[in-house]
């Protein structure tokens, strides 16, 4: 495939421009169609995966959109005493929403990935705390997390009761 060029009127101006538009066919909400932030960069400057990659910038951009937050620049310039709470708000609403265990994970890493690559310290132990689930698994077909656990416990203590008297 050969590029047309198009000379641009002044005979003596040796410069070129290709007859292409500088627009993309398609509309794309990655993080790389937006000017490279140097948050960003750093953010990306620590995964060798491609894939990983991909799925962490599209947690992000969840993140931010959730938040309504204009850019990634902006989201470093918020208190942080202020992220702590948003990133716990939103993995609890993941939880409250039944998401994967995975999920969840995934989203607090690649959170943590970008603000400690950007030098924001946040307390990731309490996060992860809010994240942790105590599966336990019967007959391979149901998983209670650890408050049915405690209800069911409960309720076996119970049945014991009645069925001993």
């Amino acid at each position: 495939m050969t590029l047309s060029l198009v000379n641009l009127g002044n005979t003596t101006d040796t410069m070129k421009r290709s007859v292409y538009s500088e627009k993309p066919f398609v509309k794309s909400y990655s993080i790389r169609d937006i000017p490279m932030q140097r948050s960003i960069i750093m953010f990306e400057s620590a995964i060798k995966s491609e894939y990983t990659k991909r799925t962490y910038e599209a947690c992000l951009n969840r993140f931010k959109k959730h938040f309504i937050i204009k850019d990634f620049d902006s989201l470093l310039s918020i208190d942080s005493k202020k992220l702590q709470e948003m990133i716990e708000d939103y993995v609890l609403d993941h939880r409250r929403k039944n998401k994967s265990h995975g999920l969840i994970k995934t989203i607090v890493c690649s959170l943590e990935l970008f603000f400690s690559m950007n030098d924001i310290t946040l307390n990731w132990k309490k996060i992860k705390k809010a994240l942790e689930v105590l599966n336990v698994w019967f007959d391979d077909r149901y998983q209670l997390d650890i408050i049915d656990w405690k209800l069911m416990t409960d309720d076996m203590k119970a049945i014991k009761k009645i069925l001993e008297s």
